[in-house]
């Protein structure tokens, strides 16, 4: 389920030989679809604003293709559970969507992708009705491209294990959490000045020394897993004392 506020179509690709169908508000479009080959349905609708969508036959659907076109406001993808990529936003910089204020993932157990670039509405509570600050993917196992570029959510919740490739997040996060993530090639957060939660276990491909000291003094900070030298007394006690900033988790 969708919201939209600008016209666009929906593209899916069904696991089966299936009739799937999308409801645009009272308009119901479906068609014949075949095994794993994209169907377009085609929104009959002059307007869309505020507009419910409904794409049925959720579980048994590979992609909803690209939904960034509608300007999405509200998504859940909890019944949608075989999806493996999900995209509601876009990288090109002239792209922005201030509608989306609720985005729902539930047990998405082959999901690879989501891409949410752009959706500047996310976790914006100046926005009236907008109240969701933190995205939960911990059901999402085997997800491996997130990519929350834009946004303004405060947190999200990864799974706990998994293979995680690419990390995308905005400088609005406040608290970062990564635990037994071992593949991340690529972090990226523009700022970690509003961090006041930071929590890294077993994720040895990130530079926890680097992350550390680009935190705010006096967040909470719990630290698993770092394999460091230091090249003297020096750097020892120059860590130290970042520490002393510091409080912990327990």
């Amino acid at each position: 389920q969708i919201r939209g506020y600008a016209i666009s179509d929906v593209t899916v690709t069904p696991y089966a030989d299936i009739y799937p169908a999308v409801k645009y508000g009272s308009y119901l479009v479906s068609t014949r679809g075949q095994r794993l080959v994209p169907t377009t349905l085609t929104c009959p609708l002059d307007e869309v604003n505020d507009t419910e969508i409904y794409i049925y036959s959720a579980s048994q659907l590979a992609s909803v293709g690209d939904l960034s076109g509608f300007k999405v406001g509200f998504a859940d993808f909890s019944m949608a559970t075989r999806l493996q990529e999900i995209k509601i936003g876009d990288a090109d910089s002239n792209y922005s969507n201030p509608n989306l204020g609720a985005l729902t993932f539930g047990n998405n157990v082959l999901l690879k992708k989501v891409d949410v670039r752009n959706c500047t509405g996310l976790g914006d509570t100046t926005i009236e009705g907008h109240t969701q600050t933190s995205v939960d993917l911990s059901g999402c196992s085997i997800i491996e491209e997130i990519y929350f570029d834009g946004t303004k959510i405060s947190g999200i919740t990864l799974p706990n294990g998994g293979v995680i490739k690419k990390l995308h997040l905005p400088e609005t996060l406040t608290n970062l959490t990564i635990l037994n993530q071992t593949e991340i090639t690529e972090l990226v957060i523009p700022s970690y000045d509003n961090i006041s939660t930071l929590r890294l276990e077993n994720t040895p491909t990130l530079d926890y020394l680097s992350i550390l000291n680009s935190t705010p003094a006096n967040s909470r900070v719990r630290l698993i897993g770092i394999q460091w030298e230091a090249s003297g007394a020096a750097d020892i006690e120059t860590f130290l004392n970042k520490l002393d900033m510091m409080r912990g988790l327990d």
